[in-house]
């Protein structure tokens, strides 16, 4: 079945509608790209929150290459929207790619967010990179998620997927106030 036009007897958008045509669009990749070239061609990109909604709207239906021109058009992205892709790559167990982009988020001097890191952690256990999980888990000290507890669990099951149980249960025993999460 053909998408719908999208677009169909829109001749002004506001800023309430745009919203409600990012709603429409997610139920295809091809209404997806009509809202965004019809918001480019407004000037609504300038407003955040519709632009992280494109790139998740282009993430979720796995059009990554689309994501990633997305997020490389943005002048100034933030760590929320590296997070919506790597988050995206992990969920499809593309580890290399969540890997590759936060690599390349930091390069590019964002730092990181707790969003971030148990997709990256989840990431380098999938490669069995236990170097590059190591880097990860120092990056997490240096950045303050040491009272994350979603964080922290992540880098629990990471060690425990690498097999090195004595740091291991050196950062579970780190974990402030461990939870329901934590266990």
């Amino acid at each position: 079945m053909a998408d719908k036009p999208l677009l169909i007897k829109i001749s002004r958008t506001t800023q309430l509608t745009r919203p409600s045509m990012l709603r429409c669009a997610t139920q295809s990749h091809n209404q997806t790209r009509q809202a965004h070239d019809h918001i480019r061609k407004t000037g609504g990109l300038i407003d955040v929150s519709i632009s992280s909604k494109l790139i998740s709207l282009y993430a979720n239906h796995q059009c990554f290459d689309e994501a990633i021109r997305f997020l490389d058009s943005v002048d100034e992205p933030s760590s929320s929207f590296y997070s919506i892709v790597i988050n995206s790559f992990s969920m499809f167990n593309l580890f290399r790619n969540v890997v590759c982009l936060f690599r390349e988020m930091l390069c590019k001097g964002v730092f990181p967010n707790g969003y971030i890191m148990p997709a990256v952690a989840k990431a380098c256990a999938g490669l069995s990179a236990f170097e590059v999980g190591r880097q990860v888990h120092g990056i997490v000290k240096v950045h303050g998620f040491g009272s994350d507890n979603v964080v922290q669990s992540s880098l629990v099951n990471m060690y425990v997927k690498f097999r090195r149980l004595g740091i291991e249960h050196k950062v579970f025993d780190e974990i402030p106030e461990p939870d329901v999460v934590t266990f």
